[in-house]
């Protein structure tokens, strides 16, 4: 399962993502039952690998051009993951 998540500015640095992250996480281990969740950030987007990393995701490497996005081209993603052992 992989997870991702996007606040208005308006909601930055309030702690909205770390805890959105939380509950689901806690919500895909615990009532999905799912062993692994994984999220795919940009190189540059500190504050959500900082979000993943403080929800106890773990990088696990860096896709080259894995990407495209309309208003970046063809980007890089750094994978992380979390399994459910992990999370206990």
């Amino acid at each position: 399962m992989v997870i991702g998540y996007r606040f208005n500015e308006s909601c930055w640095g309030r702690g909205a993502a770390t805890e959105t992250v939380r509950a689901m996480v806690g919500y895909l281990f615990d009532t999905v039952g799912l062993n692994r969740i994984e999220a795919y950030v940009m190189p540059q987007n500190a504050a959500s690998q900082r979000v993943l990393e403080k929800n106890g995701f773990i990088r696990e490497g860096l896709l080259r051009q894995a990407n495209f996005w309309t208003d970046k081209g063809v980007v890089d993603l750094i994978v992380y993951s979390l399994l459910r052992s992990d999370a206990r």
